[in-house]
């Protein structure tokens, strides 16, 4: 990965500032015992910088099991609801469309450039997947809910807004289930992880290509206040794909 924790503070740092503060380029895990460790962004284990064929990057020391391999690595797909809730599911559908503006405006803070047609793409997918039939479920974790469902590359979203490869991962202590979202927020949390775009447009990018990982809050704040403005276009999109959706009618 292109991005660390510092040795001795809470900030990220690069290879670049990491060599430039810390000195000369390490090839082994255990070489170079002078150069301090920076740490893993996600299980916090020692790292060094590994050279080569590649571009200089931060690799783990030997020992390592970091979640963060197995939560890039393997897309998170959600298990379907194991007991189903209809009655609440079609509350949240309803609550949903009467404060979809606001879940947009959500979904675009979390997400750069989100477009109209990804957020859309987000509404099919969390029909797809029947988020709003777990049991527990309040509206305002469905953005977290939905966010995962998806990727959101460099080539796609609004026009000139976005620069990087973005994907969101479910920080567990367990293999990650959709419930972990919304019940137990001590044990689990959401992150954004930022990547450099793969040189080859036909695939994905991974561990390696990480330049940034992100927690995202919970919080319910947004639900409140004045309702977000949305441009015409967008509206017309949404409301005619509501429309469409017997499901979500009152």
């Amino acid at each position: 990965m292109h991005v660390a924790l510092h040795p001795y503070e809470d900030r990220h740092v690069d290879v670049p500032t990491y060599l430039l503060e810390f000195g000369t380029e390490t090839t082994g895990g255990e070489k170079y015992e002078e150069a301090p460790r920076c740490r893993c962004v996600g299980c916090r284990w020692p790292m060094f910088v590994r050279s080569g064929s590649r571009t200089p990057h931060f690799v783990h020391t030997n020992g390592s099991h970091c979640w963060l391999i197995k939560a890039l690595e393997q897309p998170f797909v959600p298990l379907p609801p194991g007991q189903p809730d209809p009655t609440a599911a079609h509350q949240l559908r309803l609550a949903l469309r009467r404060n979809w503006r606001r879940h947009y405006a959500k979904l675009r803070a979390m997400v750069p450039g989100l477009s109209r047609e990804e957020f859309v793409e987000l509404l099919e997918a969390a029909v797809r997947h029947r988020i709003f039939e777990y049991r527990g479920v309040h509206e305002h974790s469905l953005p977290r809910m939905m966010v995962v469902l998806m990727e959101y590359p460099h080539t796609a979203g609004l026009r000139g807004q976005r620069k990087h490869w973005y994907r969101f991962v479910v920080r567990s202590e367990s293999d990650g289930t959709a419930e972990e979202l919304w019940i137990d927020r001590n044990s689990s949390r959401l992150d954004r992880a930022t990547f450099r775009p793969p040189t080859n447009a036909r695939t994905k990018p991974k561990l390696p290509d990480l330049i940034g990982l992100e927690d995202v809050p919970d919080d319910d704040r947004w639900l409140s206040g004045s309702e977000p403005q949305v441009h015409k276009f967008v509206e017309v999109l949404v409301e005619e794909w509501f429309a469409a959706r017997r499901a979500f009618a009152g």
